[in-house]
C-alpha cells in the first residue's frame, strides 16, 4: 500500500516536472544536513532506509561528534522535505527526547541524494503529521510548482495518511548521476 506514495506522486506530475528546484536559502553543511566537501566519490554506495512520513531520523554527520535530528515531511526520488531541528547530541537521542524538540526550520526540501553523503540514519520513530505542519511544504508547491489548491489539499492529505501507516523500507542507491530507489 505504501507503494503507492510514488505513483500518487508521478499522478500528480511530480516526479516528472521538476517540482523538486532546490532553492539555495540556507546554508545546509552548516547544520550538517549536507556536507558541502562531499564528493559523489565519498559517498557511500547504497543506504537502507526506513521512510516514514512524520518520522523522526537522528545521523552523525561524517567528521562531526554529535548527532542531529531531522523530521521527515515527505520523500521523493528527487528529494526530501524536511523540518530540522537546532539540538545537538552526544549519544543517539531517544524518540521521546526528539518529540520534545520544536524545529529550527518548519520547512526545507534537500536533494535525496544528500542522503547518501549521511551514512547511517536511524528513524527514532513516527509521529502522524498534522496539517500546519506541511505548511511550509503547502507554499513552497503553491510559488514552485504551480499545483493547483486541490491538488495541494490531496496531496497533504495523503501526506497524512501515510504518515499513520508503518514504514516503507527503501535502498537508495547511486545511478550515474541521481538516484535510484528501490522497494525491499
Amino acid at each position: 500500500a505504501r507503494v503507492t506514495v510514488f505513483s500518487f506522486l508521478y499522478t500528480l506530475g511530480l516526479l516528472d516536472r521538476g517540482v523538486y528546484k532546490l532553492p539555495v536559502s540556507l546554508e545546509l553543511s552548516e547544520i550538517g544536513l549536507v556536507d558541502s566537501n562531499a564528493s559523489l566519490v565519498n559517498k557511500i554506495e547504497h543506504l537502507d532506509l526506513e521512510v516514514a512520513w512524520g518520522g523522526l531520523y537522528a545521523f552523525k554527520a561524517e567528521g562531526r561528534s554529535h548527532y542531529q535530528v531531522f523530521r521527515l515531511l515527505d520523500f521523493s526520488q528527487k528529494a526530501y522535505h524536511a523540518a530540522i531541528f537546532a539540538e545537538k547530541f552526544e549519544a543517539m537521542p531517544s524518540f521521546e527526547e526528539a518529540q520534545a524538540l520544536s524545529p529550527m526550520v518548519g520547512y526545507v526540501p534537500i536533494a535525496s541524494s544528500d542522503l547518501l553523503a549521511k551514512g547511517q540514519i536511524t528513524l527514532l520513530g513516527g509521529i502522524p503529521l498534522e496539517p500546519s505542519q506541511l505548511d511550509g511544504y503547502t507554499y513552497y508547491l503553491k510559488d514552485s510548482s504551480g499545483m493547483s489548491e486541490l491538488k495541494i489539499s490531496e496531496l497533504v492529505d495523503r501526506l497524512i495518511e501515510f504518515s499513520a501507516e508503518p514504514p516503507l523500507k527503501l535502498r537508495l542507491s547511486k545511478d550515474g548521476t541521481g538516484l535510484r530507489v528501490a522497494v525491499l
